[in-house]
């Protein structure tokens, strides 16, 4: 869980100081509720992918860009196709 954790502040750290570099003001994060439900990647990449903490992601870098004053917004994204 540790492991995880120090990878997604990371990854939130990679994507806020990308959006500081360019000067993005805003940084939309589209959200499905379901989308890791009824997955057929194979048993094995199911576990390590559901596994992975998205929303701790999420709040992670709602927090950063209220900090840095960044907007966030989240966009609920349930409506698209599993092609897209």
């Amino acid at each position: 869980n540790f492991q995880m954790q120090d990878i997604l502040r990371k990854t939130a750290r990679y994507i806020l100081d990308f959006c500081i570099d360019h000067q993005i003001g805003i940084l939309v994060c589209g959200y499905n509720r379901d989308f890791k439900r009824e997955l057929k990647l194979g048993k094995v990449t199911n576990q390590h992918f559901t596994q992975i903490n998205l929303s701790y992601l999420r709040s992670t870098l709602k927090h950063l860009c209220e900090r840095y004053g960044i907007t966030y917004l989240e966009q609920e994204e349930s409506y698209t196709s599993q092609a897209s």
